[in-house]
């Protein structure tokens, strides 16, 4: 029971799927020979498929920087938010926004974007 709630908190934490979102993010960006692959990856962490919006709006990105890591704002039930501090670069042009990542949690406790709000 208790390795049990251990494994259990390894997938029920939203901080956890924002980071992963942002890795897979940093590395298509990164290696664009696996920008599909990656892009992909991330798109597996949304509620709904959004592969073509994440495509077309990373397709011109150089750098994502974490300034600030991801911080739960809420969580309660099966949802929650998670907000992080980034700085983005896109044909040479640094812009500093927070995103908000509003998460819900699935049917096995794994936790999925449903939307973001961007603060720049």
């Amino acid at each position: 029971m208790k390795k049990e709630k251990e494994l259990n908190k390894q997938t029920d934490n939203p901080i956890e799927t924002v980071n992963d979102y942002l890795e897979y993010l940093k590395r298509g960006i990164s290696d664009e020979g696996k920008f599909d692959e990656n892009m992909k990856k991330a798109n597996g962490l949304w509620e709904k498929d959004r592969l073509n919006t994440l495509k077309s709006n990373y397709k011109t990105t150089k750098k994502i920087v974490i300034v600030n890591e991801p911080a739960v704002v809420t969580n309660k039930g099966k949802n929650a938010s998670v907000k992080v501090k980034l700085k983005v670069t896109n044909n040479n042009k640094d812009t500093d926004m927070t995103v908000t990542y509003n998460l819900v949690a699935d049917s096995n406790g794994k936790w999925k974007i449903k939307n973001n709000a961007i603060e720049k």
